[in-house]
């Protein structure tokens, strides 16, 4: 016998270790690559490049001290300085334009825009209420942002007592005929409280209460007999702030929205 059997010792000659055919070790070693890639990409998810782009304008900004008005290195010089390609740092850009972040002009180049508060509002609300967020996290960020807003509403209806009688107004005794009249008044006077405080952030999230509205629709009207309940409570939080008593506005207003608790 001339040739070598697989796991046997030659006729003539050393013994030697079994070597798999060449095209075997190729097979086995890209499947071990593919696999490996494949793993990778599993465990460590890769950031697209144009967030890493916004990271590094987002920073940049910060630790230049940059405020609205003031200049952004070019596209050019982003690109050459992060190594990324132009295209890739233009998507960027684009992004950041469209969230009003950021101001292009054709000979004034890249600048800090001034910061849009109802616009980005806008953008968190559709977001919000296009993804299904725990109820009750949407309830306690709506606590968070109404109570926060009650201090400068208390400071906008002493300066301003038609703003009050236009308060008092919305939450007279009514008879609501259906849901949509019901929500469009309590969502007019929360919304009124907001902007009593005449503080631009918090006035921006007023939008906020409309998608809680939208997306709770029908738990508001399954809660129908609480909105007379409702209705009082909102008195008392006007009559709260009017005395000057924060506190007790406070306690009023918490109580008033963890009602919802109750339905959601």
């Amino acid at each position: 016998m001339n040739g070598v059997v697989m796991g046997a010792i030659p006729l003539s000659g050393k013994q030697r270790e079994p070597q798999a055919p060449l095209i075997t070790k190729f097979i086995l070693k890209n499947l071990f690559v593919v696999l490996y890639y494949n793993t990778m990409n599993q465990v460590i998810p890769r950031k697209k490049l144009s967030d890493e782009v916004i990271s590094w304008i987002r920073n940049y900004i910060l630790s230049q001290g940059l405020k609205a008005g003031d200049p952004l290195p070019t596209e050019g010089a982003m690109s050459e300085q992060m190594g990324i390609s132009r295209n890739i740092v233009r998507e960027a850009v684009k992004a950041l334009s469209f969230l009003g972040i950021i101001d292009s002009a054709p000979k004034r180049g890249l600048t800090v825009a001034k910061v849009n508060f109802r616009l980005a509002a806008e953008y968190l609300g559709f977001h919000l209420a296009i993804n299904d967020y725990p109820k009750s996290q949407l309830l306690e960020t709506r606590i968070a942002i109404e109570i926060g807003g009650l201090a400068g509403a208390m400071r906008g209806l002493k300066a301003d007592d038609g703003l009050f009688g236009q308060l008092e107004q919305i939450c007279a005794d009514k008879d609501f005929s259906n849901v949509d009249e019901f929500i469009a008044r309590d969502l007019a006077f929360h919304r009124g409280l907001l902007e009593a405080g005449n503080v631009g952030p918090l006035m921006a999230f007023g939008d906020l209460i409309q998608t809680f509205f939208l997306r709770f629709r029908q738990d508001v009207l399954d809660a129908r007999a609480n909105w007379h309940k409702g209705t009082l409570e909102h008195r008392k939080i006007l009559k709260a702030l009017r005395a000057g008593d924060l506190s007790r506005a406070e306690t009023i207003l918490r109580g008033h929205l963890k009602d919802y608790d109750g339905v959601l």
